[in-house]
């Protein structure tokens, strides 16, 4: 019975500690977006009222990913992320920026 009981509180505090990790490299993945979102509303002319609310929804839309995607943070992914965003936060700023040049 005593040997279960311990099984059973080793197992929890083992599953508490994944949790735990998986919360900082969550912490970790979620700060990298909304660096990239800094870069891109700035790249893209978000207005500096829209910035903190799109790189917010930015960093919940990629977050919502699941967790074997989290691992590499695509620029191109948070960009467009980014995009829908600031479309839905009423931003101007969503065209596509992309430069063409002309042969």
């Amino acid at each position: 019975m005593k040997r279960t009981m311990l099984t059973l509180i080793v197992a929890s505090l083992a599953l508490s500690g994944c949790d735990l990790v998986a919360e900082q490299v969550g912490g970790q993945v979620r700060t990298a977006v909304v660096e990239q979102c800094l870069q891109v509303t700035e790249g893209i002319g978000i207005g500096s009222e829209l910035v903190a609310p799109v790189c917010e929804c930015t960093a919940d839309t990629f977050m919502e990913k699941n967790s074997s995607e989290l691992a590499q943070v695509d620029t191109a992914r948070v960009e467009e992320i980014v995009r829908t965003c600031a479309a839905e936060a009423g931003s101007d700023a969503v065209a596509d920026t992309t430069e063409t040049t002309g042969a």
